[in-house]
């Protein structure tokens, strides 16, 4: 599989090489370079597999994307359960953050081509690299949470001893 999207990348690469630095096809693949840090051989099959896979599934892509998103925590909780362990912080601030994000599933956004694969690339993004990113940036997010939905820290029980 990966010698097949080598080959279109590189027939992408051939195609895509500078012939004029002026050229809108230039001007717009060097922007996405520079913002997003992926190369544009990259971008643009990631785009055709993207496409791909919007067409075969068609209805189904909600689906697919709920799948794959829930896929990793599901197996955490299964294993946590398992071994009657506590819940780590990682697993519980996905869960969370899935909860939210499938709010918007009953919005207007699913009615955005690609609403669903940025659904499924932030999830994947999470899962693979992006937990502890995650808790730094979503503090203050979960601080607000938690004031809003009136979650306080329970006080401590001293025992004195007699």
């Amino acid at each position: 599989m990966s010698a097949i999207v080598a080959t279109i990348e590189s027939k992408i690469n051939d195609y895509l090489k500078t012939k004029n630095k002026e050229d809108w096809k230039e001007k717009t693949f060097t922007q996405a370079e520079k913002f997003s840090g992926v190369p544009r051989e990259r971008i643009v099959s990631m785009s055709i597999l993207m496409l791909a896979i919007y067409v075969l599934l068609g209805n189904f892509l909600p689906l697919f994307s709920h799948v794959i998103c829930i896929f990793w925590p599901v197996k955490e909780s299964f294993k946590i359960l398992r071994q009657q362990q506590n819940p780590s912080d990682n697993i519980l601030l996905y869960w969370i953050l899935y909860a939210i994000v499938s709010l918007f599933d009953f919005s207007a956004l699913p009615g955005v081509p690609f609403y669903y694969f940025a659904k499924t690339g932030l999830f994947l993004s999470i899962t693979t690299n992006g937990i502890d990113k995650l808790k730094e940036w979503s503090e203050p997010a979960l601080k607000f949470t938690e004031s809003w939905v009136l979650v306080t820290p329970q006080p401590e029980v001293i025992e004195e001893h007699h």
